[in-house]
Order: structure tokens, then sequence, then C-alpha cells
């Protein structure tokens, strides 16, 4: 009987902790779930501000938009400008000539193969 005793003790203490370190993990658990919800609403708060400034701004560019009159701005086309054609080893100008450029600044050399393509190589 009293070895009976001695082997609940034995038990009940074993069950304790065993309990305790179920219950330790829990509560880390349970802080870890803590912290994520403080920084999922942080999140959520912050995206519902941002949502708020966006929204302003868009209202405020539709008052924007529809402060001219249609049709006002239709006719509005950038100016032209001149396109200008450039390849390695030479450079055209307004009239379009061609100007030399020194051939000691290129480091590429520039060769039209046969069948039309194009290769550098470079110069030595």
């Amino acid at each position: 009987m009293e070895e009976i005793g001695a082997f609940e003790k034995r038990i009940n203490s074993r069950l304790d902790l065993f309990n305790n370190g179920i219950q330790s993990q829990f509560d880390k658990t349970n802080s870890g779930v803590a912290n994520i919800q403080v920084q999922l609403s942080k999140s959520i708060s912050d995206n519902r501000d941002a949502l708020t400034d966006i929204s302003a701004a868009a209202a405020q560019l539709g008052r924007r938009i529809n402060a001219y009159p249609p049709g006002e701005n239709d006719a509005y086309q950038p100016a032209p400008r001149e396109v200008r054609l450039s390849a390695p080893g030479r450079s055209l100008t307004k009239s379009g000539a061609e100007v030399p450029v020194d051939a000691g600044q290129l480091s590429f050399r520039r060769i039209i193969m046969p069948n039309g393509s194009i290769r550098y190589e470079m110069v030595r």
C-alpha cells in the first residue's frame, strides 16, 4: 500500500510538470496571437487612414477635372520636336550632315554584315 501511495505521488508530480509545460506553451501561443492582433489592428488602421487620404485626393482631382468645361483642353497638343538619329561613330547636325567623331574616343567598331545584321567589335 505504501508503494501505491508513493507511485501515486510520482504520477501526480509528473502530471503537474506536464500540465505546467502545456500551460506554458498555451501562454506563449496566446501572447503571440495577441501580438499579431495588435499588429493587424494597427495595419488596418493605417490602411483606413491611407484609403481616406486617397479618397480625398480622388475627390479633389474629380473637382479639378470637372472645373474645366468639356472640349476646352481637347485641342492641346505638345509642341513637335525634331527627331534625330545617331549611331556609334557618327552624329548628325540639324541639316542632317554627318559630323565625324574622333575614333580614339570610341571603344567599339560597328560592322555591317553581308546579311544586313550589325555587329560591334571592341577596338583594341
